[in-house]
């Protein structure tokens, strides 16, 4: 866990890698489904950094997947967001927006500020990208 999350901040991937998915065999091996959805997250990051998409995908799919599971919600929202993301990445921008407005909001139902913030941020540089200038603004307000 916490020595493959200073590894992916230090850009060392490959010890990443290895620390994120031997922290996540232990915790699937104990039960702990609330740090398999936080380890998938990270590797979900780590693909993204990568340029694996495909794979990034497949890790916040699976980490949304227990975090609704598990009724977490600020893990859920930090998943669609990473989705969102993704989506955007390949340009699938419709579907980038739908995982933008569901992060945005779950943060706005827990009051999370920050993340909402950041949430609305990325919904307006969407608008933008998407050539909606008055959408984007909205989200600035």
């Amino acid at each position: 866990g916490n020595m493959g999350t200073l590894a992916l901040a230090r850009h060392d991937y490959a010890r990443a890698e290895a620390e994120l998915m031997a922290a996540m065999a232990f915790y699937e091996e104990t039960g702990r489904k609330a740090a398999v959805a936080v380890s998938l997250g990270n590797l979900g990051v780590l693909a993204a950094r990568r340029e694996d998409n495909v794979a990034a995908e497949a890790f916040h799919q699976r980490a949304l997947a227990l975090a609704v599971e598990l009724g977490d919600r600020a893990l859920e929202a930090s998943n669609l967001d990473n989705l969102g993301s993704i989506s955007k990445e390949r340009g699938d921008l419709d579907q980038a927006d739908d995982y933008y407005k569901q992060a945005l909001n779950i943060n706005e139902a827990i009051g999370d500020r920050v993340k909402a913030a950041m949430n609305r941020t990325n919904l307006g540089d969407l608008a933008l990208k998407k050539g909606d200038p008055v959408a984007a603004q909205r989200y600035a307000e």
